[in-house]
């Protein structure tokens, strides 16, 4: 909406030219009337001055509302970024928390099978401690097994 300088003064009807009867002058009317007309040229160019500021003052308004909607988009735009990093940062953090379960559950497996093998490494080590003691008495009994083969015995063992 554009503003109009209003014109409620017009030049022809603000003037009062004296009538050809009346050439006597008087010098204050003339005053008077440039006085008036002074002051119509004064409340013109304010009324232009008023409707050029309204004018700047309305595109000044659109130009700060437009920038005012586009901070309001740049900001939702960002409260966006911000949701989508904070989700990816949490699902980071649930990748991180399953990986270190995982690496838990395999260092208990690590550890349950070391158990096992030192199991193991026992039960093997009492077979061969029973073994030992087997040979010797078996190198207990050599001789007599020697023995009894010399003399032609069947074989017990």
């Amino acid at each position: 909406m554009a503003y109009e300088a209003r014109t409620f003064l017009n030049y022809e009807n603000s003037i009062k030219l004296p009538s050809s009867e009346d050439l006597t002058i008087d010098y204050s009317d003339v005053k008077l009337n440039l006085k008036l007309l002074n002051k119509y040229f004064e409340v013109n160019t304010l009324d232009e001055i008023l409707v050029r500021r309204r004018n700047e003052f309305k595109t000044r308004t659109e130009h700060l509302q437009k920038r005012k909607e586009a901070l309001n988009e740049r900001e939702i735009m960002f409260k966006e970024r911000i949701i989508s990093y904070e989700m990816y940062i949490k699902e980071l953090s649930m990748k991180r928390d399953r990986s270190l379960r995982r690496i838990d559950d395999e260092k208990n497996l690590i550890q349950n099978k070391q158990i096992e093998i030192d199991l193991f490494n026992q039960e093997i080590q009492q077979i061969q401690n029973e073994n030992k003691k087997l040979e010797n008495i078996i190198l207990q009994y050599q001789p007599h097994l020697n023995l009894l083969t010399q003399v032609n015995l069947p074989r017990i063992l």
